[in-house]
């Protein structure tokens, strides 16, 4: 599993380098931060890209 996470941050990294302030893995999940104008650039990425392909958003956190 920790592979597997390795590997999808290394492609959202890639993938969305513009966008992504920063990511991390901890307690099995994986958490990256983006500016509010990144946001549907990055939604778009992570439902269409071939090595993530998500389905489902659970979570969007933000402080002001």
């Amino acid at each position: 599993m920790a592979t597997e996470l390795n590997n999808l941050e290394k492609a959202i990294n890639s993938g969305l380098a513009t966008a992504v302030k920063s990511s991390t893995i901890r307690f099995n999940q994986l958490t990256i931060e983006v500016e509010i104008e990144d946001i549907n650039k990055t939604i778009l990425f992570l439902k269409t890209n071939e090595k993530c392909k998500f389905r489902q958003l659970i979570d969007i956190t933000a402080v002001d």
